[in-house]
């Protein structure tokens, strides 16, 4: 615990594993739910690679998906506001 203390493992170094780990199961739950599971093997690479195959055109199509109606709401908002101001 004096290592600790001693400023030889800064503690910010934790924070960045435990991120990383977040990161990674989080990961790895976007791939099962793509119907697809990372194995034992070099898993942390698989996840990486699969994440960027498997999950950004879901999450693209989804997001440009969201951009869009939400660019309808606030086009009807203008729209209401710039009658009322007439």
């Amino acid at each position: 615990m004096l290592a600790l203390e001693g400023g030889l493992y800064p503690p910010y170094l934790w924070v960045i594993v435990i991120a990383y780990y977040s990161m990674y199961y989080i990961a790895n739950a976007a791939i099962l739910g793509t119907g697809h599971k990372v194995g034992d093997k070099i898993s942390h690479k698989v996840a990486s690679d699969a994440l960027i195959v498997f999950v950004r055109e879901k999450l693209k199509k989804g997001m440009l998906e969201e951009y869009e109606a939400e660019k309808e709401q606030a086009l009807e908002i203008i729209s209401a506001e710039a009658d009322s101001l007439i």
